[in-house]
C-alpha cells in the first residue's frame, strides 16, 4: 500500500498509546496529576474506579489560549526550552489562581 492508503485508512495499523490503544494512569493515596493538554488536543475520559470522590478540573476549549498564556507567564523559562511544555504533565496550578 502506498502513501495514499495511509491517508485513506487513517492510522491504519499504527498503535499510539492513549489514542487508539488503551492507556491507564494508576494513582494512589494523595496522587496528583499535572495540568496538561491531551495529545493531538483530543478529548479524554477520566474514571475513578475506587476510593473517595475526587476533584477534577478542566479548561473549556474557548479558554484554551487564555489558560496556556497564563501558564506561559508563570513558567516562561520552561516554555523557552519547549514550546509544548504544557503537554509534559508536570505543572500544578492552584485552581484559585485561575
Amino acid at each position: 500500500m502506498g502513501t495514499y492508503s495511509n491517508y485513506r485508512y487513517g492510522l491504519a495499523d499504527q498503535k499510539i498509546s492513549g489514542v487508539n490503544t488503551p492507556y491507564v494512569y494508576v494513582g494512589s493515596w494523595k496522587t496528583m496529576f499535572g495540568w496538561h493538554k491531551e495529545d493531538m488536543d483530543l478529548y479524554s475520559i477520566n474514571y475513578l474506579h475506587d476510593g473517595k470522590p475526587k476533584f477534577w478540573y478542566g479548561i473549556d476549549l474557548d479558554c484554551n489560549e487564555k489558560f496556556e498564556n497564563f501558564v506561559k507567564s508563570k513558567f516562561p523559562e520552561y516554555f523557552k526550552e519547549c514550546p509544548e511544555y504544557i503537554r509534559h504533565k508536570t505543572t500544578l496550578v492552584y485552581p484559585g489562581l485561575l
